[in-house]
Order: C-alpha cells, then structure tokens, then sequence
C-alpha cells in the first residue's frame, strides 16, 4: 500500500500511521496536551456529576427512603389496629360466650321454675282429684254397704221363704244379720 487517495487528492502512508512512529496516546509529546484535555474532561464530567447527577440520584434515593420508611410505618400501625382488633375480638367472644351461658343458666333456672310450679299444681290437682274420688267412693261405699244390709235381709228372706216355704219375721232376719256381723 503505497498511497491512499482521499477525495482525488494522494496522501503518504505516513501520514496515517502506517508508518514507523510511535501510538498516538504513547506519544510523550503528546503528553502535555493529553493531560490537558484529561483535566478538562474531568473537570467537566465531576461538574456535571456533583451538580446534577449526584443531586437527583440523591433525591432518588431519598424518596425511596421515605416511600419505605412511610409503609414500614403503616404496616406497623396496620399490625396494631390488627391486634387491637383480635384482643377487641376476643373481648367480644369471651363477652358473648358469657352472656349465653348466663341466658342458659337463666332460662334453665326459668324452666325448672316452671316445671316445679306446674308439677306442684299437678299434684295438688290430682291429690283434690284423688281426694274427691276418695269421697266419692267413700258415700258409694256407704250407700252401697246400706243396700248390702236390705240386700242380705231380702235374699236371706227369700232363701229362708223357699226353703221353709215360709215367710220369716223381718225382726228375725235382722237379728239373724247382726249375729253374723258380729
């Protein structure tokens, strides 16, 4: 590659280092310059960073910190409430459990009650019943036991009246009953 041609025009070889010089940057005469613009660009670039890069990463950063820092703090009140509402809960249940057993108790209390008030009136019902009965039987009882005596003193006057083919006295059938009672 002997020449180049750029835009109708023939450059050296040399001139775009093809040849025997050293690499640009290597250059040490070059140095100067290059320290220069290194220091410029760093300049620049430390600049541009510190003013307006860093603050908005900063404020980034921040933000995420607050946003963070706000839903740890509404999550530990979420926990709270949560808890006030358990121990409210539980309170209630506890409440709730205690008023049934004591409606329980009343309404068992209630029912015994009743069931003694009616069993009482039961008895007493049935002991008028049984006592009426008693009564009752008692006067059939007796007027019965009365019928017995003029029953025993007809049969016996007709048995008597077969037999002998007589008619006995009623004072002898009366006497002959009493002897037998006796």
């Amino acid at each position: 590659m002997a020449s180049n041609t750029h835009a109708g025009t023939e450059v050296p070889a040399d001139a775009h280092g093809a040849g025997g010089g050293a690499f640009p940057p290597f250059d040490s005469t070059s140095f100067p310059g290059q320290l220069l613009w290194l220091a410029i660009t760093f300049g620049l670039l430390y600049v541009m960073l510190s003013k307006v890069v860093l603050p908005r990463m900063k404020a980034i950063f921040d933000e995420r910190e607050n946003v963070i820092n706000r839903d740890i703090q509404q999550a530990q009140e979420a926990r709270t409430k949560a808890e006030e509402a358990g121990q409210a809960y539980e309170k209630a249940l506890a409440d709730a459990k205690h008023s049934a057993q004591t409606l329980t108790q009343t309404a068992q209390a209630k029912l015994a009650a009743e069931t003694e008030a009616k069993r009482k009136a039961l008895e007493e019902d049935l002991m008028a019943r049984m006592n009426e009965a008693n009564t009752t039987i008692a006067k059939t009882k007796t007027k019965a036991m009365k019928n017995v005596r003029a029953i025993a003193a007809e049969t016996t006057s007709a048995l008597v009246e077969r037999i002998l083919e007589q008619a006995p006295s009623d004072t002898a059938v009366q006497s002959a009953l009493d002897q037998i009672k006796a």
